[in-house]
């Protein structure tokens, strides 16, 4: 069911309002650099551009771009959700839904109003999927980038059949978040309906390894290891599956979970630890080493670097970085460490290593993360990092959406065959990264369309 469009909004203004059809022809870029083109047939939608003067004390509704700004963040989840809204078939468009799918204010008249200028997407009401709740797609998600925008799931990278996670990436799937898995036989991706999809070498290899996969919906958010598939429900609820179930175990019984992340450290068939994201603030970890549970207020992580077989650690919305892990941790780093750095937009951490990028430009590191992977590549701004392989390689998203990597000299073949196979101009809103051999590192990811 849709959003209902506020009463406390104004319908836009009749001026510089532009309707443009989507083109019923799409292009991609193919991992050989060969430009393809596919034809659809009517019902693409159409793109609405236009412009809603917001007050900011209206005699009754109050401060209306408060309101605006609340919606886009709470009600619609980011934008992910559709709206019903009362001026729509004043444009001509009786049985259908829009979305927003980008915003700013573009000029104000001192303390009265701003105009915001909106871009949706408007889509007959039958072809829109269901609603997701806050703050499963926006701030509260697993990290690897920016999940809850639909795009092509792509794979990239070391060229090599086996890598099936890759190699065997469906066509013309389009999900909200993809993960491969760490050792890269298997990848999942999550449809904006909230069912998911499987691949790997064949399906029956799925089938086996992940048995009732296909028959799961509801889904807001999954984890894939190398043990079993972890994945939170939009009820709130916390499964496991698999045939390796490892050393994660039986999941929190919890009803108002958000998100969740695995362990990507180990490469054999098991999980030893995972995280769930609470929508009170809290979140809980779980596995073959003692239970815990911090408390972060109602500070939602925002990226989650899950690495070391110890524990993982996460930022949250004020800038702070979080740890997860073992109530006994000897090795360096402290929690204390992690809970010193401020102002971080990104984080990823290991069993004796940790990393963070903070918003003024500067970096918080030990020696160790440098040790382990050399030098960052000049000029990288990132938006999310991620461990690929046991302290093998690490990668992360550009701002501009583009897919970074760098290693010690140990791992120099597989990062030349994996920075030689990313197609030309690519930009993702999101990946995901599987690096088990000094010669192998593959990536799924999410395209942007900009």
């Amino acid at each position: 069911m849709a959003v209902t469009w506020p009463l406390t909004l104004p319908a836009p203004l009749r001026t510089n309002l532009t309707i443009t059809p989507v083109p019923d022809v799409r292009a991609r870029t193919l991992q050989s650099g060969r430009k393809e083109l596919r034809r659809w047939g009517s019902g693409g939608g159409d793109t609405l551009t236009c412009v809603f003067r917001l007050l900011h004390n209206h005699l009754t509704h109050g401060d209306q771009v408060a309101s605006f700004e609340n919606l886009w963040d709470r009600e619609l989840n980011f934008g992910l959700n559709w709206i019903d809204a009362d001026w729509l078939p004043l444009l001509g468009y009786n049985d259908h839904y829009c979305r927003i799918t980008g915003y700013s204010p573009v000029q104000g008249k001192g303390i009265i109003y701003t105009d915001y200028s909106v871009t949706f997407a408007i889509q007959k009401s039958a072809k829109t999927w269901p609603d997701t709740l806050w703050p499963i797609e926006g701030p509260g998600g697993s990290g690897s980038g920016d999940t809850g925008q639909e795009g092509l799931v792509v794979g990239f990278g070391t060229a090599a059949t086996t890598i099936y996670g890759v190699s065997n990436v469906p066509s013309e799937l389009y999900a909200t978040k993809v993960e491969i898995s760490p050792d890269g036989k298997f990848g999942c991706a999550l449809r904006a309906n909230g069912t998911l999809s499987m691949w790997g070498s064949s399906e029956t290899t799925v089938n086996t390894y992940f048995p009732g996969w296909d028959s799961l919906s509801g889904i807001a958010d999954f984890a894939l290891t190398n043990g079993p598939l972890i994945y939170v429900t939009t009820s709130g609820t916390v499964g496991v599956l698999g045939l390796y179930m490892g050393q994660v175990g039986a999941p929190p019984i919890v009803s108002n979970a958000v998100s969740v992340c695995g362990e990507r450290f180990n490469l054999s068939n098991t999980c030893y630890w995972a995280i769930v994201f609470l929508e009170d603030g809290n979140w809980e970890f779980w596995g073959n080493h003692n239970y815990t549970t911090r408390n972060m207020g109602s500070n939602f992580p925002l990226s989650t670097g899950s690495a070391g077989r110890m524990w993982g650690a996460f930022v949250d919305t004020n800038g702070n970085v979080g740890v997860a892990g073992a109530t006994s941790m000897t090795t360096s780093p402290t929690p204390a460490e992690l809970a010193a750095i401020s102002g971080a937009v990104c984080a990823v951490a290991g069993q004796n290593w940790y990393a963070a990028y903070k918003s003024d430009g500067t970096w918080a590191e030990n020696t160790t993360f440098v040790t382990l992977f050399g030098d960052k590549p000049a000029g990288l701004v990132p938006t999310d990092l991620m461990m690929a392989g046991a302290n093998a390689y690490m990668c992360a998203l550009h701002t501009d959406g583009t897919p970074v990597a760098w290693a010690g000299s140990s791992y120099a073949t597989g990062l030349a065959n994996f920075e030689a196979n990313i197609p030309e101009d690519l930009k993702l809103h999101q990946m995901s990264a599987s690096g088990y051999s000094t010669s192998v590192l593959a990536a799924v990811g999410i395209q942007r369309e900009d």
